[in-house]
């Protein structure tokens, strides 16, 4: 039995294929991992200000 690897026509096609969907998902990641972001300051921001709340401020 003969073992017969990739053309490069069928190479090409399979890189073709994967840069193109890297193309259409990168906005779609980008946008993503900005959300994640505005959501962690969000939290950070948050979690100050209960903790503000519950440690009773030093008396000078």
């Amino acid at each position: 039995m003969r073992r017969r690897g990739l053309t490069l026509i069928e190479l090409l096609s399979v890189l073709t294929i994967v840069a193109v969907l890297a193309a259409l998902l990168y906005p779609v990641f980008k946008s993503v991992r900005m959300r994640a972001l505005d959501a962690g300051t969000e939290c950070v921001l948050d979690t100050s200000v209960l903790l503000s709340g519950l440690i009773p401020a030093r008396r000078r």
